[in-house]
């Protein structure tokens, strides 16, 4: 008899006939379980982006807590968008990161989200607007390739064996 149990991620129950388990934890599928790694995966790809270009942190120098406080004020956007805007405005900001004299490194994060703030929705339109497009190419890709999709006329193929030397075949 299965039991019940709570999916890890989203906290949906089910039963553990339903779900799969992963490590110690339940989870609703696949999917979800890869789909959490992959945005782990990029949060921290972010972080380790602008310390290393930004704050010029070294390997395994643990990062500062407000960075990630910074970061969910702008969850409403995608992981992706917010690294693309900071290489968007990486000159900008590594201009005023010298030019500026900051008292403490709370100082200079805020300062890099006051400057990423300004251009986030621009890059987050430009985003979407890829991203549709991408998805059309990938629909036409399908509509073209799909076998079932076939040209041609209606009329069917004339039979020509009577005239190859009907013994043969």
């Amino acid at each position: 008899m299965a039991k019940k149990c709570k999916c890890h991620i989203t906290g949906e129950v089910g039963t553990t006939d339903q779900f799969i388990k992963i490590g110690r934890y339940y989870y609703k599928n696949q999917y979800v379980y890869d789909e959490d790694k992959r945005l782990k995966e990029e949060r921290l790809n972010l972080i380790d982006y602008i310390c290393r270009t930004f704050l010029k942190y070294g390997e395994g120098q643990p990062f500062p807590t407000s960075l990630p406080k910074k970061l969910n004020e702008l969850s409403y956007y995608d992981n992706a968008v917010i690294l693309e805007t900071f290489k968007a405005c990486k000159d900008d900001i590594l201009y005023w990161l010298e030019h500026k004299n900051f008292t403490n490194e709370y100082g200079k994060i805020a300062y890099m989200f006051a400057i990423i703030s300004n251009k986030i929705a621009d890059v987050n339109r430009e985003y979407v607007r890829q991203e549709k497009i991408k998805q059309k190419q990938d629909e036409n890709i399908e509509h073209f390739t799909d076998p079932s999709l076939t040209t041609g006329t209606n009329k069917s193929g004339k039979d020509l064996s009577q005239f190859l030397g009907g013994d043969d075949l």
